[in-house]
């Protein structure tokens, strides 16, 4: 019965987002059909709310290539340098692997991220007067369930600013035909400004805990408003702002960093030779990716078992299976630039060796015996392949990655003292250690007895690249290291452009010398549709 009214639910905020067009801000009126039938209790408010989770992760059975969970994905990674094309070819990946952009890549198009937003502003503007006929609707359920409606809509405009820059903000739902819908795009700062107003009322009024496991990660709650009020924090460079927030998060004391049993296999004592052998990797693999809401997931998105996956699906536009058009990139799973190996035969065969390794990398985010495919999203077991339909999440934000952005948030305060140096170095060590980081990855980022804050920075930079591959999250950590300084802009543009094949390598490392070219250009449909759109300047050419 449950599911049966959500279904209804979902169908009518869909009709409320039917456009005629491509322009999400061409919407039809429903003439009252939504209020009229499903807005009478606070249950219905309820299911709304699960609605615009639902329409995150995508409205159909199948993905449709621009879902906003597919979008994260490839906005986070298409333009670093951890994947690459695989054996099946698409001409938009491939451009954006190379590092050209088009105003046409259907990449682009970012109508079905504002379509959530426009269910969440439904959302908020029906849900008060529920309480007007149904009395059993307290102001406290109310607030709850709209904190978590402003706070899935202060994480998509997240997403969009920090991929396009300037972009329309909205917070009336289209529900008549005499609406302006011709909305300009507003600044950057503006858009964070809304951000944290917002996720500032959402950490005041969430929920602590649904007690219940499933919920408390995969709902917005106070600890979820601490980790996005955090990430943005320190996207407006504010690391102070930051810790505070993932400081509140640790004391919570809801999330833990998982175990790994590991023996000293040489007698080195340095750091960069000191060499592990771990058992027990199977089951962090289980724990991390393939049973849903653990101790180190904060906020996931869990997709149902009767939808394909987009990832594991082969059909996908995404398809991470064997022959499909993204992989791990060759710096990733044939040069272990990232990751390491162990390739020393003295300790074993190579299952034995596999065991010596960092856990984050062969058989984790990618699979060396399936052509290198990534692997956290499709895979069963560290070997077998998970059904399309066998549910699956997208990791929206771990335990680990408020760690990192501490450390990241105290290595790049204004005059760090070294104790707080100490401190970022400590949380990098705990992670490499309990995934067991190989001693090729170690880095030295004291000189002459003191931490330098620079080389702690990029190392920062490198461990969340092994700790997140994957998840949406590098060619963001990239631009916000990036918008730091020149110096780490050259840096970046180095680094992206040493992955790239001859042909593209100098143009790309011109490319991100330019901030402006961080950004994606909007999709030009969205241009031609809303005259009061402006083309990001970079793409304005």
């Amino acid at each position: 019965m449950y599911k049966k009214r959500l279904i209804s639910v979902l169908a009518a905020l869909t009709m409320l987002v039917s456009s005629c067009g491509l322009d999400w801000m061409q919407i039809q009126p429903t003439d009252g059909l939504i209020a009229e039938r499903y807005w009478t209790s606070k249950e219905d408010v309820m299911l709304a709310v699960m609605g615009c989770y639902q329409a995150v992760i995508g409205m159909g059975t199948s993905p449709s290539g621009t879902d906003p969970l597919e979008l994260f994905f490839a906005w986070g990674e298409l333009r670093a340098d951890m994947v690459q094309m695989g054996d099946t070819e698409d001409e938009y990946i491939k451009n954006l692997t190379y590092g050209k952009m088009e105003v046409t890549n259907t990449f682009c198009n970012w109508a079905n991220v504002y379509k959530v937003i426009n269910f969440c502003n439904e959302v908020l503007d029906r849900a008060p007067g529920v309480q007007t006929v149904d009395p059993s609707f307290t102001d406290r359920e109310l607030h709850e369930l709209e904190a978590e409606a402003r706070g899935i809509r202060a994480l998509m405009y997240f997403y969009l600013t920090r991929t396009f820059g300037d972009v329309p903000v909205r917070t009336a739902p289209s529900q008549t035909d005499n609406q302006e819908f011709n909305i300009p795009a507003y600044s950057e700062e503006f858009v964070l400004n809304f951000i944290l107003d917002e996720m500032l009322w959402v950490k005041e009024h969430a929920v602590e805990s649904f007690d219940d496991n499933a919920y408390d990660h995969g709902r917005i709650t106070k600890n979820v408003a601490r980790a996005i009020l955090a990430d943005v924090y320190l996207w407006r460079q504010e690391p102070d702002e930051c810790i505070k927030e993932v400081d509140e998060l640790i004391r919570s004391g809801q999330y833990a960093l998982f175990d790994l049993d590991r023996e000293l296999v040489n007698d080195a004592t340095d750091p960069s030779e000191m060499r592990y052998r771990v058992s027990g990797g199977a089951q962090w693999f289980q724990d991390m990716y393939v049973n849903n809401f653990s101790k180190e997931m904060i906020f996931e998105l869990k997709i149902s078992d009767d939808r394909q996956h987009p990832f594991a699906y082969k059909s996908a536009k995404l398809g991470m299976q064997k022959g499909r058009s993204i992989v791990a990139s060759d710096a990733v799973a044939v040069d272990n630039a990232f990751f390491g190996v162990e390739t020393d035969e003295s300790y074993g065969d190579q299952t034995a060796r596999d065991n010596m390794g960092d856990v984050r990398g062969a058989y984790c985010s990618f699979n060396p015996s399936e052509d290198n495919v990534i692997w956290k999203y499709i895979g069963a077991s560290k070997t077998a392949t998970r059904q399309s339909t066998q549910g699956g999440s997208f990791y929206v934000y771990r335990y680990a990655d408020m760690l990192l952005l501490k450390a990241e948030a105290l290595a790049t305060k204004e005059s760090p003292s070294q104790e707080e140096l100490q401190e970022a170095l400590d949380i990098i060590n705990d992670i490499r250690a309990r995934r067991n980081a190989y001693c090729t990855t170690y880095r030295e980022v004291r000189s002459n007895g003191q931490i330098s804050p620079g080389a702690l920075e990029s190392y920062v930079l490198e461990e969340r690249s092994r700790e997140l591959a994957y998840e949406g999250k590098r060619f963001y950590d990239l631009f916000r290291y990036a918008r730091r300084s020149e110096g780490n802009r050259s840096e970046v543009a180095g680094i992206l452009s040493g992955v790239a094949s001859v042909d593209y390598a100098q143009e790309i490392a011109t490319l991100y010398q330019n901030l402006g070219a961080y950004y994606w250009p909007i999709f030009q449909t969205e241009i031609e549709s809303n005259p009061a759109l402006v083309q990001n300047p970079y793409y304005n050419k």
